[in-house]
């Protein structure tokens, strides 16, 4: 038995005892969040806690709704949920009276002077990650969920995740082929690895990201004359659905609460929508299914990665650069006149 466990509030009774019950299942997914670190939208909360047993897919309306009452009631700390940023105040140079002294400031930036200089050594690289590989990596995603699910093992590999969001948009497009430019002009073949929703829009989009990033191959400053990369696509796949046994929602609606199975919807006959009825029928699954999987999901990213970038190269590469950034620190405590790191 897990810290994390909850039963869904029930529906009727007493007051008292519905409101203990979303109490105790608040205090729970805060503690999800504090142990993880994750800060998924309620629908990715949904995936997680189906992922453990908590809930069942029948119950993941009821569970998202429930999130967005408790924050409001303030039976849940609204910071477990990640915030829109498109939505976000901008900021200020805002600030208030120091509590600090003159003096007292002086020492505190004097004892941090000890991990500022360390820091200056450890980004000291005689030898570049990406120097001895034939390929370069990338990766975007269809969900913002998933960026918090695969950035630790991401991040290890130095893969960087885009949230797609749909459609890409013209900065994200050309900030990418730049790039992609740099590593082909180093002679390194690039790659993006693609994963997305199972749903007739998901799929056209991985289908055609290639085709999506290329329309920006003439933007102004840009200075590609051939842009040449690969979109491999690593998910979702319906062998992956049904040997992670995620879960099918059982209709194709889209955001107007339209299904494109229907023809009265305006997409319905396009050949995308056609093609995907034909193949799989009227079903699909989300993307974010694999937060409630998330070993697995970082599993099969770290497969998907190791095809280009192998699995000791990020360590390989750290104990390269070790002994040129002991000498930075040799060379700065000379500098400091007898300045330690002890």
């Amino acid at each position: 038995m897990n810290d994390y466990n909850f039963v869904m509030p029930p529906t009727g009774g007493p007051i008292h005892l519905r409101r203990e019950a979303r109490v105790a299942m608040g205090e729970a997914i805060e503690r999800m969040s504090a142990a993880t670190g994750y800060k998924f939208g309620p629908r990715g909360w949904a995936y997680y806690a189906e992922g453990l047993g908590l809930i069942t897919k029948g119950e993941f309306d009821r569970f998202e709704k429930l999130l967005t009452d408790m924050r409001k009631d303030g039976e849940l700390d609204p910071d477990v949920i990640e915030p829109d940023a498109s939505r976000m105040a901008t900021e200020v140079r805002d600030f208030e009276a120091s509590g600090w002294t003159p003096e007292a400031l002086a020492q505190h930036a004097v004892n941090d002077i000890a991990d500022n200089l360390r820091n200056w050594a450890e980004i000291h690289h005689e030898k570049g990650y990406w120097d001895d590989l034939d390929y370069y990596v990338e990766m975007i995603v269809e969900k913002k969920d998933l960026v918090q699910i695969f950035r630790s093992t991401a991040d290890r590999y130095n893969v960087r995740i885009t949230n797609g969001k749909g459609d890409t948009d013209i900065h994200t497009r050309l900030a990418m082929l730049k790039r992609f430019r740099t590593h082909t002009e180093a002679g390194r073949r690039c790659v993006l690895l693609a994963i997305g929703d199972h749903d007739p829009k998901g799929l056209h989009i991985v289908a055609g990201l290639e085709r999506t990033i290329m329309s920006c191959a003439n933007i102004k400053g840009l200075d590609w004359y051939d842009p040449d990369f690969d979109v491999v696509n690593i998910g979702l796949t319906e062998a992956q659905i049904d040997r992670l046994d995620l879960m099918k929602i059982g209709n194709l609606e889209t955001g107007g609460g339209r299904d494109l199975s229907s023809p009265a919807h305006p997409d319905h006959f396009k050949p995308y929508v056609q093609d995907y009825l034909a193949r799989f029928g009227c079903w699909k699954c989300e993307a974010n299914a694999l937060v409630g999987h998330p070993a697995k999901a970082k599993d099969l990213l770290e497969d998907a990665i190791n095809e280009y970038i192998p699995a000791s190269h990020p360590d390989d590469v750290d104990a390269a650069n070790q002994p040129a950034q002991e000498r930075v620190r040799e060379e700065i405590a000379k500098l400091m006149h007898n300045w330690t790191f002890e």
